[in-house]
Formats: structure tokens, sequence, C-alpha cells
């Protein structure tokens, strides 16, 4: 251990072992990163947009006293070129992040139908019938799985 590595008596109150033992640490302090940093961010080729956007908002949180204009310009930056999403920002370009996260917000829902569509056409496919996902099907045979496993502990009702 690194304090007992510590010449005898080398400490002689609680700032002095507050000081070492940062002296000791300093490498493993996560420190906060600039703007700049942002702009390393890419959307994947095959990354939906979603997956994008919150690997994004995880790394502008930990950016120090960002500039609101100067991560808008790195989350643009960062949408892939060939997206359709791109393309609309480029035709129409958004003033302020709320902007953006608002046409973000349409064109994931766009995305996500799209995932959904392509999903009942690969059912059709394999099964020749129209596929019952997304009818809340799913939801009421885990419901009904939930009732007949065995409970634990007492059930919480809202």
């Amino acid at each position: 251990m690194w304090i007992r590595q510590l010449e005898a008596e080398s400490i002689n109150n609680w700032n002095m072992l507050v000081a070492r033992f940062i002296e000791q640490f300093r490498v493993h302090i996560a420190r906060p990163k600039n703007v700049k940093s942002l702009t390393t961010i890419k959307q994947r080729p095959r990354e939906t947009l979603r997956s994008f956007q919150e690997r994004f908002d995880v790394a502008a949180a930990s950016v120090d006293r960002h500039e609101p204009s100067m991560v808008l310009m790195a989350a643009v930056s960062g949408v892939l070129d060939s997206s359709e999403f791109k393309k609309s920002l480029h035709r129409d370009p958004t003033r302020n992040r709320g902007d953006f996260y608002l046409e973000e917000d349409r064109f994931l829902r766009e995305e996500e139908a799209t995932f959904e569509k392509k999903i009942l056409d690969v059912n059709m496919l394999e099964t020749g019938e129209p596929s019952d996902y997304g009818k809340g099907k799913e939801k009421a045979a885990v419901k009904n799985d939930r009732n007949t496993l065995p409970r634990r502990g007492p059930r919480y009702e809202k």
C-alpha cells in the first residue's frame, strides 16, 4: 500500500495527507473534456441515429463549461453524411439544440417505424403470414407469463 512506503513522520497534518493522496492518484481522476473532443464522435455507417445520439449525449455531459453553439456544431457534424437527417440539417439548419432535438426526434420516429416495418417484412417472408409484431400481443403474452410464475416478495400496486 502506498501510504506504508512514505517516510516515518513525513505527514504532519490532514492537508499534507490529502496532498500526498492526490499526488499519488492524480492519473485516476476523471478530467472534464473540452468541446473539441465532441467533434471526434461520429455516427458509424450502420449505427442507428438513436445509438449515436446516446453516445454523443454522454460525451457532451462530461464537457466542462461548454458553449451551446459549439456542442450543436459538433452534434451536426457527427451525424452520418449520407443520412436523410444530415441532408435535412443542411437544407434547413437548426438554430439551437432544442430545434436540433425536435428535428432529430422526427427522424428517430421515422427510423424506428422503418425498423418495425422491416421486422414485419422478414416475418412475412419466413411464415407467409402477416406478423403480430407491434399489435400488443407480445405484451399480453408477457403479462400472462408473469401471472403463471410464482411470486416472490410483496406485490406493489401503483
